[in-house]
């Protein structure tokens, strides 16, 4: 059976994956520290850094992350009749830990917090005696969720749930949120510093935890505040490569005042496709189409309207599409023949095998031929608005 061969179809979707990556730096974070590990810490260290290490520091502080994998377990099954050895899938295997980076501050108040919360957990100091701090000689580690009697009752020190969103720059589509349910840290790696060079210093912290959840998330709910939050981000669209393509193929362009144009393919080792490198010279000329295409050099929306590329810029999307409305109900009311022929004889410009003028003459003609240019001019002479039927 030979080997299907590639659709035009397939191929214009792998080569639009292919231009909008998915990349490593666009991602959020956010902690959750349980509360008796917050007071310990300003028992421990003063309410300086029990205080400043809320939720909102932790994350901005937070500079790589990693998202956990997953295995199945196997065992082999032998059949003796064929002496063939398989080997079955029985269950799937989750991470238990996921480690997180964050920069340490000029008074490493984040590494002697994670210090503090370690300690807590493992409850090496700790007295029922306010303001007492004394050491504890029998290693009785606090009750994870806060269970206990006497001294111990409630003093969880695991997290509820540290979430990782991983988004992407323009907000489009979904993004991947992750759940670490009752997470808390287990270790924190050795930080290596020396006298050769001098960079920003890191820790990095393991967590471990119950389990993790993964969700498909819309981008309605990226929390800037909160994991669950009402505010909606900002409305930015990338139109690169193929997008850019459809995009000048339209009649007209609208955007957005956050949108981006480029045309990225020389990363790739390929040329704009689908009319791109005709169509974007016919819109903005030759030397700046050239330049756009061969440096793949990404321009705002802005520019892209000096250039001629789009036709407005709108504040907002919702100021866009009104816009367009606007646009499309104004053409709606003009004759649709004459619409048509306008269309035709611009085209006709970048059409090698047609003269332009030409055209223009024949479909003007044309024109003149059809009730609507009798109703046109009858109404322009009685001072009313026209009604066109396309006749």
């Amino acid at each position: 059976m030979a080997a299907p061969q590639p659709s035009s179809k397939n191929i214009a979707n792998i080569k639009a994956k292919l231009l909008r990556p998915a990349t490593t730096s666009h991602f959020q974070v956010w902690f959750n520290p349980p509360e008796p590990v917050r007071n310990f810490a300003i028992q421990k260290a003063g309410a300086g850094i029990g205080a400043a290490y809320d939720s909102e520091t932790l994350s901005l502080l937070c500079s790589e992350a990693s998202i956990p994998g997953s295995t199945l377990a196997t065992h082999e099954i032998n059949n003796n009749f064929t002496g063939v050895t398989e080997r079955h899938a029985y269950r799937r295997l989750y991470d238990d830990r996921a480690s997180f980076t964050f920069y340490v501050d000029h008074d490493y108040e984040s590494l002697t917090f994670f210090e503090i919360w370690m300690q807590y957990i493992a409850n090496e100091q700790i007295s029922s005696s306010p303001g007492l701090v004394a050491p504890n000689y029998f290693y009785r580690t606090n009750f994870p969720d806060g269970t206990g009697d006497g001294i111990r009752a409630g003093q969880g020190y695991r997290s509820p749930a540290i979430y990782l969103n991983k988004f992407e720059k323009d907000y489009s589509g979904r993004y991947l949120q992750y759940r670490f349910l009752n997470a808390y840290p287990i270790a924190i790696n050795s930080i290596p510093v020396s006298y050769e060079n001098s960079q920003l210093l890191k820790c990095t912290v393991s967590f471990t935890f119950t389990r993790y959840l993964m969700e498909y998330e819309k981008y309605e709910s990226l929390a800037s505040e909160n994991p669950d939050p009402n505010s909606t981000p900002p409305e930015a669209r990338d139109t690169l490569g193929g997008g850019s393509e459809l995009a000048l193929a339209c009649h007209m362009r609208l955007a957005t005042k956050n949108a981006k144009f480029s045309q990225p393919e020389v990363n790739l080792g390929i040329i704009p496709g689908y009319g791109g490198t005709q169509r974007l010279a016919q819109l903005i000329g030759k030397g700046k189409a050239l330049e756009l295409m061969c440096t793949a050099e990404m321009i705002s929306a802005d520019e892209a309207l000096n250039l001629g590329l789009v036709n407005y810029v709108s504040e907002n999307k919702n100021d866009m599409l009104s816009k367009a409305s606007e646009i499309i109900k104004t053409i709606s009311r003009k004759a649709p023949k004459a619409i048509e022929n306008v269309i035709k004889s611009l085209n006709a410009k970048y059409d090698e095998s047609k003269d332009g003028y030409k055209t223009e003459i024949e479909l003007f003609s044309e024109c003149c031929a059809t009730k609507d240019f009798v109703e046109g001019t009858k109404a322009f002479l009685e001072k009313r608005c026209p009604d066109f039927k396309g006749e």
